[in-house]
């Protein structure tokens, strides 16, 4: 009976025909019927200036379409974890193609709809959403979804999240990175055997070597890195084939331009700047989602971000202004095994400040050994200011971020 349920369900979930969605579709709706973009009528997608979040909070009326109350419309909010949150107004058209997105995207990697999944998720909006009250409850019972919130993960909540795991036994993991890596590193410490995960999804942050090698040694399976976010949704995603993320083109556009906003050649790292298709009711064009990577249109027949370096702020600077990349600071830590936890933060050119949370009281050798590597990464000789703390708490949004550079 709940097979028949459950098949019911997804016909309604889950749209049989996939509408494609065109760049041309999205400028021409703009240039006619939204008061930003009217004077920009007959240009070509690059020669629009790039959206930025300031933009949007300075014209957020003037971004709507003349239409906008004869659409089912709802307000969201960006994560806000580079800064104040953005608001932007949805509706259920860009809600539908973002949801057979995502679906696609599991559906690619060999998930199929109603296996057992379990969300690993830190977003407490989110969790509250999407678990709390009876229809909620009944439509997660339909889609065999399981909620565990990583919001804080003490030593009780991670056995009790295994304990979960090895009870469902789930075909896929989807959780935020950081929330997958404490799980994980607490699995491979203590020498933890899991059911068998035939794959897990890592999201909502940078997924660097060293945890994808955790999450790896602790799960025993293939790790997929999906890219994306609140103002747009889904972008791109790893395969089962390959590491680079596949654009999903259907709901989003990609550029890659340099800090002057010129197009970067091919496997040039540049600013991520999307153009989402599907959301007519507040068209977000050459959307600047402050993140950087390298785009590849032609390795595989479609592009893809053959590389994703994280946020603006996950990038250090050195007191040159050469940008620093944050995964070159976590790798050292990676090595030191009386770190368990740490958090970068930089606040100017000529200083940082690093919260640890310790295995073990370390050594001034130990101690004095990572602050002449970071020094050395850094290409400075300034003060480190190190700070051993008890816990290292996530943003408001749920996520995680090892580096956080405050400098505009």
């Amino acid at each position: 009976m709940i097979k028949h349920f459950r098949a019911a369900y997804k016909e309604l979930y889950l749209p049989n025909t996939h509408k494609k969605y065109t760049i041309d579709e999205i400028l021409d709706h703009a240039f006619n019927n939204v008061e930003y973009y009217r004077e920009f009528k007959g240009c070509k997608l690059a020669e629009l200036p790039i959206l930025t979040k300031d933009i949007i909070r300075n014209n957020f009326s003037d971004l709507h379409c003349d239409d906008i109350y004869n659409r089912q419309t709802y307000i969201n909010t960006s994560g806000g974890t580079t800064g104040e949150p953005v608001k932007l107004v949805q509706d259920t058209e860009y809600r539908k193609n973002f949801r057979l997105t995502t679906y696609k995207q599991k559906q690619e990697i060999g998930y199929n709809f109603a296996e057992p999944l379990i969300k690993i998720w830190g977003s407490e909006r989110d969790i509250l959403k999407g678990s709390i009250g009876y229809k909620a409850k009944l439509l997660n019972y339909l889609k065999n979804c399981h909620f565990l919130n990583s919001f804080y993960l003490t030593e009780k909540i991670i056995k009790n999240h295994i304990n979960v795991i090895n009870k469902i036994k789930p075909k896929l993991i989807v959780g935020y990175v950081h929330s997958l890596y404490e799980i994980a590193q607490y699995i491979n410490k203590n020498n933890i055997n899991i059911a068998p995960v035939p794959l897990v999804m890592s999201t909502a942050g940078t997924l660097y070597n060293f945890t994808e090698n955790e999450l790896s040694k602790a799960f025993k399976c293939k790790i997929i890195n999906r890219y994306g976010s609140r103002e747009v949704g889904n972008i791109a995603c790893s395969t089962l084939q390959h590491k680079d993320l596949k654009i999903a083109q259907n709901h989003v556009h990609i550029e890659i331009v340099d800090d002057l906003g010129n197009p970067c050649k091919e496997g040039t790292e540049g600013n991520i700047i999307v153009t989402l298709l599907s959301n007519f009711s507040m068209p977000l064009i050459r959307y600047q989602i402050a993140d950087r990577g390298i785009l590849n249109s032609s390795r595989f027949g479609y592009p893809v971000l053959t590389k994703l370096s994280g946020r603006e702020n996950e990038f250090l600077r050195a007191p040159s202004g050469k940008l620093i990349d944050g995964e070159l600071i976590t790798h050292i830590f990676y090595f030191k095994n009386w770190v368990q936890k740490f958090q970068v933060i930089q606040n100017n050119c000529e200083s940082l400040d690093i919260k640890i949370l310790c295995n073990h009281l370390p050594s001034l050798n130990e101690v004095g050994t990572l602050e002449h590597e970071i020094k050395s990464a850094m290409q400075f000789n300034s003060a480190i200011n190190f700070n051993f703390v008890d816990e290292i708490n996530p943003q408001g949004s749920g996520k995680f971020s090892y580096i956080i550079c405050n400098i505009v």
